[in-house]
């Protein structure tokens, strides 16, 4: 191939940062816990102008910024095994490197060019959560928490200007609220005769999930509204997270297994606009599996792998969808646009401790 200058660039970056944290205790059962972390951060790009050979021009970009980032949790404990939390924190996302470099490319999984957006600013976002968790026995949770997140200047992948282009852009504002739920229980506890084989089998076995109901919307302004159709979810956002498995530990004899699920549900995977449609991402799950024995005094231990189990039964597929709405299984109007396929990778880890 013929590498042209304008298909490279120099970046680097320097954090410093500070925290100051307190830990307070009102009475027995009330708690907070707040602070505040300083965040000084600089970020430099050197790359070539599009007309280098002509010019030879190098563009130079360094930009500093300080940022103030509160945090504060209080923690209410009903009693031993129940607490009830309320938090606020205020986080960052800065664009990468990548994202920032005017930096043309060819995708060839999406076959579509993309380019970054050198004037792209760091999203700011606000973060509140409420949380009722129990702890009904060691190793044990059950918890509930309602979460609210207020993005200001969130980035996303969207088309471009041609129908072969995708860049990175800031949109306005956005919000992303939901429920969770999360599970981590022994089975032996809820079996009466612990001295049986099956009790002893069922002390070892722990169930874990965790399911996040989620509703995300951008808000539309200035040449969102004329450039895009409806408002909708964030790119890359979907409307449930699903991940759950069982575990086996068994400590006398040095053995564990596990299986793990997750499943993530449709969501944008490139934002359109009014010449070009949406690319949305539709659910896939996967399925892993991990076994470990260890012998000579846990000195030698083996490990198996077994990662995306279910990788030859589905695919990956992405969709044109467009309609003028949020996906949904009863759109007519989409059409396929490619599909990924995964395999199943299998690994073995031998370890020894001298």
């Amino acid at each position: 191939e013929t590498t042209l200058p304008q298909s490279a660039y120099k970046a680097g970056s320097t954090l410093t940062a500070g925290y100051l944290m307190f830990d307070i205790k009102y009475v027995s059962k009330l708690r907070l816990i707040t602070g505040l972390r300083v965040e000084n951060y600089n970020q430099r790009l050197s790359y070539y102008d599009d007309l280098f050979v002509l010019n030879k021009k190098v563009i130079k970009q360094d930009t500093t910024v300080l940022d103030f980032l509160p945090s504060a949790n209080f923690i209410y404990s009903v009693n031993d095994k129940m607490n009830l939390r309320a938090s606020y924190s205020k986080t960052i996302n800065r664009p990468e490197f990548r994202e920032l470099a005017p930096f043309l490319f060819y995708d060839f999984n999406t076959q579509f060019s993309l380019q970054g957006e050198k004037n792209l600013k760091r999203a700011l976002i606000d973060n509140y959560d409420v949380r009722w968790e129990w702890y009904p026995g060691a190793g044990q949770l059950i918890s509930v928490s309602g979460f609210y997140k207020n993005f200001e200047n969130p980035i996303e992948l969207s088309k471009g200007e041609n129908a072969s282009d995708i860049k990175y852009k800031n949109t306005t504002s956005a919000y992303c609220q939901g429920l969770e739920f999360e599970a981590r229980l022994v089975i032996g506890k809820f079996h009466k005769n612990d001295s049986s084989k099956l009790g002893k089998f069922l002390d070892n076995l722990t169930v874990f999930s965790n399911l996040s109901l989620i509703n995300s919307r951008v808000k539309r302004s200035g040449d969102a509204l004329k450039t895009e159709k409806y408002d909708r979810p964030m790119q890359g956002q979907s409307p449930y997270v699903l991940n759950g498995g069982v575990s086996y530990v068994d400590n006398k004899n040095d053995f564990s297994f596990s299986v793990m699920l997750n499943r993530v549900g449709p969501r944008i995977y490139i934002v359109g606009n009014y010449q070009f449609p949406e690319i949305w991402e539709l659910p896939r799950t996967s399925l892993d599996m991990q076994a470990t024995k260890s012998f000579l005094k846990k000195r030698l231990e083996l490990r198996l792998n077994v990662k995306d189990v279910l990788a030859s039964s589905q695919q990956l597929p992405h969709i044109i969808n467009y309609d003028s709405k949020a996906y949904n299984k009863k759109l007519q109007k989409t059409a396929p646009f490619w599909n990924q396929t995964f395999g199943t990778v299998i690994s073995l880890q031998v370890s020894y401790k001298f």
